[in-house]
């Protein structure tokens, strides 16, 4: 997503939160196959609960260790979501990743950047299986 995505989707969020937007999200986590639903956003506001959930999900699983995910990521999602008119879970293939198990898959030659987004809670790989590539 470029500048001006990126801007927009800043100007969505500022939207939600002064417009009292709710929002939800359906995962499916394609490693753990866990499915899940959740409200992280009521009235403009982010909602503890539904984060931890969010941050639950999108957890390292080969650690089983999760950590706090960017709320301004899960904005983008569930923008690009809305965008693309999609229905299904979302698919998630990669969220937070520890440091250990980033250095280990790049030991491997997965091409992990060596400070990726990912070990900030700021990344998620993700597929929306009813859009076309």
């Amino acid at each position: 997503m470029g500048l001006a995505g990126a801007l927009g989707v800043a100007g969505a969020t500022w939207a939600a939160q002064a417009g009292g937007d709710n929002r939800e999200l359906t995962f499916y986590n394609v490693n753990t196959k866990e499915t899940v639903t959740i409200k992280f956003m009521r009235e403009g506001n982010f909602l503890p609960g539904g984060m931890k959930q969010i941050n639950y999900i999108m957890r390292d699983w080969r650690r089983d260790k999760p950590t706090r995910m960017d709320p301004e990521l899960i904005n983008t999602i569930w923008e690009l979501y809305q965008e693309l008119g999609s229905s299904e879970p979302i698919h998630l293939i990669s969220a937070y990743r520890s440091k250990k198990t980033n250095e280990r898959l790049r030991r491997r030659g997965g091409g992990q950047a060596r400070k990726s987004q990912h070990i900030l809670g700021k990344a998620a790989d993700i597929h929306f299986p009813d859009v076309p590539v």
